[in-house]
């Protein structure tokens, strides 16, 4: 049997359109694949695009933010350092007005200070001091006297470098009110350890009542030894009381007698007899500046339970007593005068004034 070629070259033909059509139909499927993939592609590149966008907005407002906020505390920085500078020149200018104010007070002081006439000096000379000294036996010491109203027209900043007077005071004492009466007088005010006011000169380390002030009159000189005292350096030192009020024309005597004549040992106040001492009663007593000297340069009587101005009276006889010898160790005790020191309050024509614990309701 012969073979049929119109069969063959159908058979060949219809398999060519088959397979043609078949890798047609393949074609289209990938290209619709390849589509259906693009556009995945396209849509997820958009959503990234879209989230970049969205990052890149907020990192640009965090940016911005920042940005402001850092302007904002450049503003403030310059804002206080202007602020600074205004108060840096207005300190600067205070204290030029300060060192102006003060060189004008101390031109002043000396120039009241030099235009009064010089003064004779004071000072015993020792026939002087053996003619006026006396006995009394009520003291069982020696004393002097101070003349009264030797320059009553003399002012205490004169007498400053020479002297120093320590006041203690309770927190119900009025600082100001002493600062203004005595305000051209050399002194400290001693406040306790719990007193915070701004006025107070010196705060000791602990808070005294009424009875234990021994405890701040031994704690106020160990101060003094320690910060204010130099050999020879005060010719006359002082413990005045807040309710005291002294007549300065007398104040001004009595520190300058005393000043004049500090080489010899010198108590002064309100004398009241012990068996083996003489106590100065509190309200103002001062010593010279001999016994100063003593007084910081021994081991100062711990304190005993007793009063203040006992204490003191005590301590400064035992200094004397153990450091010098029998002949070397006489105190001159100098007599307050009541007329010129009060003590308590002031009543004269026209003042009724009245100080201390009892106005306080202390007592």
């Amino acid at each position: 049997m012969s073979k049929n070629p119109l069969g063959r070259r159908y058979f060949l033909t219809t398999l060519f359109f088959s397979a043609l059509a078949l890798f047609s139909f393949w074609s289209m499927l990938e290209n619709m694949y390849v589509k259906k993939q693009n556009a995945l592609y396209l849509k997820l590149f958009d959503e990234q695009a879209i989230q970049y966008e969205s990052i890149e907005n907020s990192n640009a407002k965090k940016i911005s933010d920042y940005a402001k906020r850092k302007k904002k505390v450049e503003t403030e920085l310059r804002a206080q350092q202007l602020e600074k500078k205004t108060l840096q020149d207005k300190l600067k200018y205070l204290e030029a007005a300060n060192i102006d104010f003060q060189d004008k007070y101390s031109e002043l002081i000396k120039k009241q200070n030099n235009d009064l006439k010089p003064l004779p000096s004071l000072k015993l000379s020792d026939e002087e001091f053996h003619k006026l000294k006396f006995y009394n036996e009520e003291i069982n010491g020696t004393m002097l006297t101070i003349p009264q109203n030797l320059y009553s027209d003399r002012h205490l900043t004169e007498l400053k470098e020479k002297y120093l007077v320590y006041m203690p005071i309770a927190s119900y004492e009025s600082i100001e009110w002493v600062k203004n009466y005595y305000s051209d007088l050399n002194f400290k005010i001693i406040c306790d350890g719990n007193d915070r006011r701004k006025r107070c000169d010196v705060n000791l380390e602990k808070e005294y009542t009424y009875s234990n002030l021994y405890l701040k009159t031994y704690e106020m000189m160990q101060h003094f030894c320690k910060n204010d005292y130099k050999p020879g350096k005060y010719k006359f030192f002082a413990k005045l009381d807040f309710d005291t009020v002294l007549d300065k024309r007398y104040l001004y005597d009595v520190i300058r007698y005393i000043s004049d004549n500090s080489d010899r040992r010198i108590y002064y106040g309100f004398s009241w007899p012990h068996e083996d001492f003489v106590e100065m009663n509190g309200q103002f007593y001062a010593i010279s500046g001999k016994l100063v000297d003593e007084l910081c340069s021994c081991n100062m009587l711990h304190p005993i339970r007793t009063g203040e101005d006992t204490y003191f009276g005590k301590a400064l006889h035992q200094c004397v007593r153990e450091n010098l010898l029998p002949k070397d160790k006489e105190i001159i005790y100098i007599e307050n005068s009541r007329y010129y020191c009060d003590h308590g309050g002031v009543e004269t024509d026209g003042v009724n004034l009245k100080l201390g614990r009892k106005v306080a309701n202390k007592d």
